[in-house]
């Protein structure tokens, strides 16, 4: 199929290109990348780095190949369904998973007991997760494309839910691998670096049906730096603050009973159980 624009021929994607451009934020659009991250070529071209130069070398690669376009084309890629920014995602995960910069290793002796390493070297990659985090902007907007999120239990979201109104607040992941984050506060908003960095979403390198990858890859590395530069408060002091958050959550009291509606309005919405007021015994991750 081939079209005439302007005079002359073009195919069928050319015209689409040339008829839609999406800017908006949320995904849904269609428009052409202004760079070549996610194509065919370009993970080829990673594959070949990593195969002669090796597997850090080429996460490196592919890191410094992102950051080095405009924030704007960076959200075209992002948002753009012409580009393919999940093939971008997979293979920058399967790196991270494959680099050893986060591991457990045997304690030496007979104990049997391992140990968690996290290079610093990772310390990077981890702040770099949050270029790769995107989500519709409010959650009215979530709403019009539901089928793409799922909505987590508030027990797996207790590190988002501090500060005054934090019981309000909800989260969802991404249905491509659990990659993306979206946290939404009591009035719908995104919350974001700008606006609530404790309690913000980030990208994901394990999704968090995958338990123990999740608490390797990105857990974790939350506990020793934070969400933001310079912001880690360590895992005892996050696991306090996280039951502090689920215990206020399942209060009696107007306030944490306002919560508890909202939440099961949208884990009805969802499909996932609703809140029955029992302390619960999993882990907030």
């Amino acid at each position: 199929l081939r079209f005439v624009i302007e005079g002359g021929e073009s195919t069928h994607n050319e015209w689409l290109e040339t008829l839609f451009w999406y800017d908006e934020g949320e995904e849904g659009g269609i428009g052409g990348p202004d760079c070549d991250l996610g194509t065919g070529g370009y993970i080829h071209d990673i594959n070949i780095l990593e195969a002669n130069s090796g597997v850090r070398v080429a996460l490196q690669r592919m890191m410094d190949d992102f950051n080095s376009y405009s924030p704007s084309i960076i959200h075209d890629f992002k948002y753009n369904l012409y580009a393919n920014f999940d093939a971008f995602c997979d293979k920058f995960n399967e790196l991270i998973k494959k680099s050893g910069l986060i591991r457990e290793e045997m304690v030496p002796g007979p104990s049997g007991l391992t140990q968690l390493i996290i290079e610093d070297d990772f310390k990077e990659f981890h702040y770099f997760r949050n270029k790769l985090n995107k989500a519709p902007t409010t959650l009215s907007k979530l709403m019009n494309e539901k089928d793409k999120w799922e909505m987590l239990p508030y027990y797996k979201s207790a590190f988002h839910m501090s500060g005054d109104d934090g019981i309000f607040n909800l989260k969802f992941v991404s249905k491509n691998g659990q990659y993306h984050e979206a946290v939404y506060d009591k009035n719908g908003n995104l919350l974001t670096a700008s606006n609530d960095y404790l309690n913000m979403g980030t990208y994901n390198y394990v999704g968090p049906d995958d338990a123990n990858g999740h608490i390797l890859y990105d857990v974790h590395p939350f506990y020793k730096w934070g969400n933001i530069s310079n912001t880690g408060r360590g895992e005892s002091t996050e696991l306090r603050i996280a039951t502090e958050n689920i215990i206020k959550f399942l209060a009696s009291g107007f306030i944490s009973e306002a919560a508890q509606d909202r939440y099961n309005e949208y884990a009805y919405k969802f499909g996932i159980p609703q809140i029955n007021n029992d302390i619960p015994t999993h882990q907030p991750w």
